[in-house]
């Protein structure tokens, strides 16, 4: 099961050192386990690309964990995010326009889960960021705005990704 919106929060603030969630990417754990053995290994950080043209969103090797390399399911399951994301994404814009930000936290809630599948880290984070002030109402309606309208261009980018990865398996 995947973690709850706050867990990681929670489990910082009562002193745990590190934090991972499930589903488990190997390079994470990879990580975890080089910060804990205090070996050169650093976790890795995203650097944020001065446009999200530039990000390569769509991460394949989280997508081939998801499906254990089933590649039918892989193409099921991108196509039904092609299909599903942008009328997610819709509603969380007309919640938070309305000034509905459970409502919002809502509508955003099943796009974060697949963003979580097959997302690269950038778009990752900020839709995990966004839920969790969402959830807890510790932002404005204005400000989780903007922090949607970058999660749109990155998921733009990340719809690209998809459909170029479908192409290039040809049709299923």
């Amino acid at each position: 099961a995947n973690a709850m919106p706050g867990d990681r929060e929670r489990c910082l603030s009562r002193g745990m050192d590190l934090y991972l969630a499930k589903p488990l990417r190997t390079a994470d754990v990879r990580d975890v386990l080089g910060v804990v053995s205090d070996k050169s290994h650093a976790p890795v950080h995203v650097v944020t690309p001065s446009t999200p043209q530039q990000a390569q969103c769509l991460d394949l090797e989280l997508l081939g964990e998801m499906s254990d390399g089933d590649l039918q399911l892989e193409s099921d399951f991108l196509r039904g995010v092609a299909r599903d994301l942008p009328p997610l994404l819709a509603h969380t814009r007309e919640r938070l326009e309305a000034g509905e930000l459970r409502a919002a936290a809502e509508s955003l809630h099943p796009a974060s889960g697949f963003v979580r599948a097959v997302g690269s880290g950038l778009i990752r984070e900020q839709v995990t960021e966004l839920n969790l002030s969402l959830r807890n109402a510790s932002t404005k309606p204005s400000d989780a705005l903007l922090a949607l309208a970058s999660i749109e261009e990155l998921a733009s980018a990340l719809l690209r990704d998809i459909l170029a990865h479908l192409s290039e398996d040809g049709p299923a």
